[in-house]
């Protein structure tokens, strides 16, 4: 069944929970049918052995049994083999016996023997279906069994025609409702049809196409702004894709370019080993330019299919911070820059990648060193609160334009194309920084004002020191300076 179409088993369950439902109310009804007329029948068999009762009490009055006999006789004999009556006194002697019973039903059972309420028993009489009532009454202090009989040919009749009609009309109605089941269900759907046909016409040459919106207030509505919605995320992946690649194409291009255009000048002529030397250089410098290029975009990449690993274990803030500013002193030093440290007294432990931590901030103070002037400062700095550490990084460089900041975070964009491209920016640190942030639950806060500098900071959650002993020892360097 599972392999039939959807609106063939809503028809067919359908159909069956309805002939279920039919079945049940037609049975329901013939039953309480039968009971209502079969207790009509012994209102009237009680109301005819209380007449019995009654003409025997009126001739009882100074009578022998042979006279109640032939009052009873007289009263009740009769041609009519369709009267069904007999009467039994205590001591087992017929008062009356209508004619032919005693071919047809046993005899009554004696007044001792029945309970108050009497005795109901069915037979046959011919072409008579016969409901019987034996009943125990008392005449003159004297015990009787009066059992009469009537015909229920008419019940069998009533019933036979009841179940005649619910053979025929249940078929139709089941037939009705499959048919209606069928129609409602091929046309509610339709839609889902539909749905299918224009999904399957969707490829990536038209991915901006939307399915039609259907404003039923429905599952097939929610199924429809659902699929929309995913639509909506594909398209935006492959355009960030299609961009991703031609924006990386273009970068590999510009320094591949550089390197073919430096090697064909210096194989042009005979050069002097000095010149050779430069050249070499120049080829050098592009390739580890490149070579940076191509591991950011591995690692954007590996982010993109979540194939980056995140591993995060306690780590000492300050320890980390001072190894970090410890790494870029003579970097800093040889651009002629201040490198300031300053950190709380406190030493503190937070949550994080101790290697995407790194290469966050490998980011931040590169980018400081980039952009800012000879003799200037950068300034590395970590601020405690309950809860958090806000760790940042400080410049008094150029700083950055308003109308620049929502985007500094997108890929392969630079404020400064031709600055950017001297120092070997390409446009991804600040993206990958964005992305580090974002695993460890936080974001990057950027301030910045035009000629006075910037400043990128971020928080991170703090934890409590349970790893302390595996830990490098807490240093107080509040304040400290490392100068490059």
């Amino acid at each position: 069944m599972k392999q039939l179409p959807i609106r063939i088993r809503l028809t067919l369950w359908y159909a069956g929970i309805f002939t279920l439902a039919l079945v049940a109310f037609g049975s329901s009804v013939w039953v309480l049918v039968r009971e209502r007329l079969n207790d009509e029948v012994q209102d009237q068999l009680e109301l005819r052995v209380a007449g019995v009762q009654r003409f025997m009490a009126a001739q009882s009055s100074g009578a022998t049994l042979e006279d109640m006999r032939r009052a009873l006789e007289e009263e009740y004999e009769t041609e009519d083999h369709a009267v069904w009556l007999q009467v039994l006194d205590q001591d087992g002697n017929w008062m009356f016996r209508a004619r032919g019973m005693a071919d047809t039903f046993p005899s009554p059972s004696l007044p001792r023997e029945l309970s108050p309420k009497g005795r109901i028993s069915t037979g046959r009489d011919g072409r008579f279906h016969v409901l019987m009532l034996q009943k125990a009454v008392s005449v003159q202090d004297r015990l009787y069994t009066i059992e009469a009989g009537a015909s229920t040919n008419g019940i069998h009749h009533t019933l036979e025609q009841l179940r005649n009609v619910f053979l025929f009309l249940v078929p139709c109605f089941v037939l009705i409702a499959a048919v209606g089941s069928y129609y409602f269900s091929r046309r509610a759907l339709r839609s889902v049809d539909e749905i299918t046909a224009m999904a399957r016409s969707i490829h990536e040459r038209n991915l901006n196409q939307r399915l039609p919106p259907l404003q039923t207030n429905d599952e097939l509505q929610r199924l429809s702004d659902t699929l929309n919605e995913m639509l909506s995320r594909i398209e935006a992946a492959f355009t960030r894709t299609r961009q991703f690649t031609a924006d990386a194409s273009h970068e590999l291009r510009t320094p591949l370019s550089l390197i073919r255009t430096e090697a064909e000048l210096a194989l042009r002529k005979t050069r002097t080993e000095e010149e050779y030397r430069n050249a070499l250089g120049h080829v050098l410098a592009e390739s580890e330019r490149t070579t940076e290029l191509i591991e950011s975009l591995l690692t954007l990449a590996r982010t993109d299919s979540g194939a980056e690993i995140i591993q995060l274990v306690p780590l000492q803030t300050n320890t980390f911070l001072r190894h970090c500013t410890e790494e870029w002193a003579q970097v800093m030093g040889e651009a002629r820059l201040r490198l300031e440290v300053a950190l709380p007294s406190e030493e503190t432990w937070v949550s994080a990648d101790e290697r995407l931590l790194r290469r966050l901030m490998v980011v931040l103070l590169d980018n400081a060193r980039k952009y800012t002037p000879e003799s200037g400062y950068v300034r590395v700095f970590a601020e405690l609160t309950d809860r958090e550490v806000t760790v940042g990084v400080q410049d008094n460089g150029c700083g950055i334009q308003a109308e620049h900041l929502p985007r500094i975070f997108d890929r392969f964009y630079r404020v400064d194309k031709a600055r950017s491209r001297g120092e070997g920016g390409a446009g991804l640190g600040l993206s990958l920084a964005k992305w580090i942030a974002g695993q460890h639950k936080t974001e990057i806060h950027v301030e910045s004002t035009p000629g006075a500098g910037s400043t990128f900071s971020f928080r991170l959650a703090r934890v409590a020191n349970n790893t302390a002993n595996s830990a490098s020892p807490s240093l107080d360097i509040e304040n400290s300076r490392v100068i490059g």
